[in-house]
C-alpha cells in the first residue's frame, strides 16, 4: 500500500466469530485518532545478548561490581519474543532486605531518591563503547516479571562519557518504573537530551561523542515491604541517530516522565514538561536543597499525555529565591522521580 497521500479511513467493528444469538449488539467508544510518524533512521545495536550461556550466571562482558546488602541475581533467558531457542534476553532480579531507605531526615518533607550505594546490585560493561557521534538517544527493550507488593521498582542503564582524553567521570542515566511497562514487553525510548546527568567534580556538559554503556542495575523508591522482589528482562540495547515524531497531536504517551526542565540553569523563569500515561492525581513540587517545600507548581487530577508548567523562581508567597540548586519532584499515582534545576541570578 502507497501511504504517500491518505485522504479517507473507516473505523468499524466486525465480530471474529458468528453470533449464536440473533440481535447481537457491541458497542466501541472511539476518541482522539491522530495521524503520526516515527522516524529511525539509523542505529547501531550495543548488545542483543546472542551467545550468553543461557541461565548461567554472569560471563561474557557483564561483571557485578558488587550486591550490597540486597540480593540481586543476573541470569540468561529464552526471549519470549521471539520463541524458543530463538534468541535471548539479560534477567534482572533484585530482593530487598531492608524496609529502610537511605538515609535522610524524615521530617523535611521530601522522599528522596535512594542512592545507589546499599540497594542496587550493578553489572559493569567496561567493553562496550561506542562513537556516538551523529546519535541522538538509546531504544532498550523490558518486560517486568513479577514482583511482591506495591513498591517502586524501577530500572536504570548508565552511559558514561569517555575518559580517554583524561577528562573527568560524567554519566547520566534513564530511569523506568517497572509497574509502567507493557507486562508482554516494548520498547523505550530515551533522548539523550531528557537524561537525567551526574557529574562528577565538574560543571561541563557531555560531549556524547564517545560513551561507554557502563551499568545496569535495578534499584527501588518507598519500600515498606521486607523481602520484596521484583526482576525485568532486558534486550536489544541499540543506540538511535534520530527519533521524530511528526503531527502527534494528542497521542498518548505511553510511560510516566519527568524530563530536565529548560532552560538551565534558568532566570528568570524555567518550563518543566513531563508525560502520563494515564488520568491520575499530580503533584509538582518544588523543593530547596535541604527539602524544604518551596512551591507546589501543580497539584489536581490531570488526563493523560504531555503536560508542562513554568516557574519563575518565586516561592508559594510570591517571594524571589535565591540562587542555587533546587529539587522538583513529580508524584502521580505510586510514581514519584525527581530531578535537580539551578537558578542563577
Amino acid at each position: 500500500m502507497d501511504l504517500d497521500n491518505i485522504s479517507t479511513f473507516y473505523v468499524g467493528t466486525k465480530a471474529a466469530f458468528t453470533p449464536a444469538t440473533q440481535n447481537s449488539t457491541a458497542t466501541l467508544l472511539v476518541d482522539d485518532i491522530s495521524a503520526f510518524l516515527v522516524s529511525i533512521t539509523s542505529t547501531h545495536l550495543d548488545d542483543n545478548f546472542e551467545g550468553y550461556a543461557n541461565n548461567s550466571a554472569l560471563g561474557a562482558k557483564w561483571d557485578m561490581v558488587w550486591s550490597s546488602k540486597n540480593t540481586v541475581n543476573m541470569s540468561r533467558n529464552l526471549d519470549v519474543i521471539n520463541g524458543v531457542n530463538a534468541s535471548q534476553a539479560m534477567k534482572l532480579e533484585i530482593t530487598v532486605e531492608s524496609e529502610t531507605t537511605p538515609s535522610a531526615d524524615p521530617d523535611l518533607g521530601v522522599n528522596w531518591e535512594p542512592c545507589v550505594y546499599g540497594i542496587t546490585g550493578f553489572f559493569t560493561a567496561s567493553e562496550h563503547q561506542t562513537d556516538m557521534t551523529g546519535y541522538q538517544g538509546v531504544k532498550v527493550w523490558l518486560m517486568p516479571g513479577a514482583n511482591t507488593g506495591n513498591e517502586d521498582f524501577y530500572f536504570k542503564l548508565n552511559l558514561i562519557e569517555d575518559e580517554a582524553n583524561g577528562s573527568e567521570e560524567k554519566w547520566m542515566s534513564p530511569k523506568v518504573y517497572l509497574n509502567t511497562l507493557n507486562p508482554n514487553g516494548e520498547y523505550i525510548y530515551f533522548a539523550f537530551d531528557e537524561f537525567y546527568q551526574y557529574y562528577t567534580n565538574s560543571t561541563e556538559s557531555m560531549e556524547l561523542d564517545k560513551i561507554k554503556l557502563s551499568y545496569l542495575f535495578l534499584a527501588y523508591d518507598n519500600i515498606v515491604t521486607l523481602n520484596s522482589t521484583a526482576s525485568v528482562m532486558v534486550d536489544d540495547i541499540t543506540y538511535i541517530n534520530e527519533l521524530a515524531i511528526d503531527s502527534g497531536e494528542n497521542i498518548v504517551p505511553h510511560r510516566f516522565n519527568l524530563s530536565q526542565n529548560y532552560p538551565n540553569p534558568f532566570n528568570p523563569t524555567t518550563t518543566i514538561n513531563y508525560e502520563l500515561a494515564y488520568a491520575s492525581d499530580v503533584q509538582l513540587i518544588v523543593y530547596n536543597i535541604v527539602g524544604r517545600e518551596i512551591i507546589k507548581l501543580v497539584d489536581n487530577r490531570e488526563n493523560a499525555g504531555t503536560h508542562n508548567i513554568k516557574w519563575n523562581g518565586r516561592d508559594k508567597y510570591g517571594v524571589e529565591m535565591a540562587s542555587g540548586v533546587y529539587i522538583y519532584q513529580l508524584k502521580s499515582g505510586n510514581n514519584s522521580t525527581s530531578r535537580k534545576l539551578l537558578l542563577i541570578k
